[in-house]
């Protein structure tokens, strides 16, 4: 029996509101009648001012503002009368203010939900940029009977360096949260754990020193984003017999052809020969295919063996019942498709499409107890677009999947996002994480599944893999091995323009017929 929506009252500063609770009003008063009361004597959210100094620089280099037009102030409800009386018919209060709800309610059996600080008082979120905080937690609590508990959980990633940018995605992140503890309300299915105390130091206004280093610190990104640009390499070398996630301290670099970069690697062994299937990046064309090359081979050259009209990516390959398949990442088309592989290695037919009509990043397959799961990662609209981890799972390879009814079982920056092939190691299941908090593809996190059912998803956060001290590297974003061998890709910066000029050189060269196709990458030995 479909349950009524609960009557909801919706508290919020006077106008005019952010965005994103301007949304949230419009969507909530849309699907379950919520009712929006701004509260008296609430007004309008200032900054002091070492905080609005920041904001008006931040303003001016940014060039966004307010990310786009301000829209109109969101109709509300006038309060003449008290709160009690506004709210006495509520079964659900969200509260958007920053003074927090303290007067005695008439109705003990109300829920309040209640977010983060940070999504609401712009010197909090402040603080925590100057702190030096990369990846900015953002909670949905619920308080009934005098006791708290926690129902919806983010680690949002932010760009530090500017609190506009800031506040629009923790706000936005905050929204989908909130939707989705109110959906819940709906269907009677709001469960909460009990709300820990926070490990954090307990920030409210940014310190004169922090802003000053955090002011410093945008100099000093501005001209380096100026200067130089992000650049990917795949390397691979011997696997550490103990660990899979360990690297060595040896590593060959497969060169990339001029204006080409190549990421994302996954490893093949037919026959015993190893094949390393990887994303080429064409930077003429913005877009990737999916390559191959034998390692171990003096002078293998590389091959393309699928491309798109669209991006392609991690190419994610694997054999099962004496046939091999691949899963490239194609979040670009808003579809997950399982290829079949009918010449190995370089001919490859479309099998299936697993999922259709969502953008769905890095898919990463496992068979355990007898069930196939389906790893990807997506995000919410405003918000990053790949954080937060999906489960899907069907008894047969080619589906149809299930969604996990806890999806998405983890919203975090720094892990959610798959990095490669999940492994078993002494009885573990380890599934590799991208850390995307302080920049894209910035690291990987270990992450031990606990608990993998139809009913259930637990993770946990175990170890890091870490960098290598040779040339410069300054990431990782996927890693995968053999029993012999590991690979991974590793981010660099290079000089900006440096692209631009060797994809120049390399149609001098082509026009001129001295770029065969065998020179085009070679692996270092």
């Amino acid at each position: 029996m479909t349950q009524r929506p609960p009557k909801i009252v919706l508290l919020v500063d006077r106008p005019p509101l952010p965005r994103w609770q301007t949304m949230l009003c419009e969507t909530l008063g849309a699907t379950v009648g919520a009712r929006v009361v701004a509260i008296d004597g609430a007004g309008t959210p200032r900054l002091g001012l070492a905080a609005r100094m920041y904001a008006w620089l931040d303003v001016r280099v940014s060039r966004r503002g307010a990310g786009g037009a301000v829209p109109a102030p969101h109709e509300v409800d006038a309060l003449s009368a008290s709160l009690s009386e506004a709210v006495a018919e509520a079964e659900v209060v969200v509260d958007l203010t920053r003074r927090r709800l303290t007067d005695p309610l008439p109705n003990s059996s109300l829920q309040i939900l209640t977010v983060a600080p940070q999504a609401v008082d712009p010197d909090v979120l402040l603080a925590m940029l100057a702190a030096g905080m990369h990846a900015i937690p953002v909670n949905v609590d619920v308080r009934h009977l005098g006791v708290s508990a926690a129902v919806e959980q983010s680690n949002v990633s932010v760009p530090r360096l500017s609190l506009v940018r800031s506040s629009e995605r923790v706000g936005w992140r905050t929204a989908a949260l909130l939707q989705r503890a109110i959906d819940r309300l709906a269907s009677g299915d709001l469960v909460g754990t009990p709300a820990p105390p926070s490990g954090r130091p307990q920030l409210t206004k940014p310190r004169t020193l922090d802003l000053t280093r955090l002011l410093g610190t945008a100099s000093l990104s501005i001209a380096r984003n100026a200067t130089t640009e992000s650049e990917w390499r795949v390397a691979w070398g011997r696997r550490d017999a103990r660990d899979p996630f360990v690297l060595p301290k040896k590593l060959t670099f497969l060169e990339a052809p001029p204006g080409h970069f190549f990421a994302d690697p996954f490893l093949a062994q037919m026959d015993d020969r190893t094949y390393l299937f990887f994303e080429d990046f064409d930077a003429a064309l913005g877009r990737a295919t999916i390559a191959v090359t034998e390692l171990g081979t003096a002078g293998a050259g590389h091959a393309t063996v699928l491309s798109a009209d669209h991006h392609l990516s991690y190419p994610f390959v694997f054999s099962h019942e004496s046939t091999w398949y691949m899963i490239p990442e194609s979040a670009e088309a808003e579809r997950i498709t399982l290829y079949r592989c009918d010449e190995f290695p370089d001919r490859w037919v479309e099998d299936t499409v697993l999922l259709d009509g969502v953008a769905a990043y890095d898919s990463t397959l496992l068979w355990f107890e007898q069930r196939w799961w389906l790893f990807y990662s997506s995000g919410t609209e405003g918000s990053s677009f790949d954080d937060e981890l999906h489960v899907l799972y069907s008894p047969t390879l080619r589906g149809p999947y299930t969604a996990h009814p806890a999806n998405p079982v983890r919203s975090d920056a720094v892990g959610a996002r798959p990095a490669g092939c999940i492994v078993f190691v002494d009885g573990r299941l380890l599934r590799p994480g991208q850390d995307g908090a302080r920049e894209y593809g910035a690291g990987i996190v270990v992450n031990e599944i606990v608990t993998l059912t139809p009913a259930s998803y637990v993770e946990r956060e175990i170890g890091r893999v870490r960098l290598p001290q040779t040339r410069n590297i300054r990431g990782l974003h996927t890693i995968n091995t053999t029993d012999l061998l590991i690979v991974v890709d590793t981010k660099h910066r290079v000089p900006r323009g440096g692209a631009r000029l060797a994809r120049g050189i390399q149609r001098l060269r082509s026009r001129q017929g001295v770029l065969s196709d065998d020179d085009r990458v070679k692996p270092r030995r």
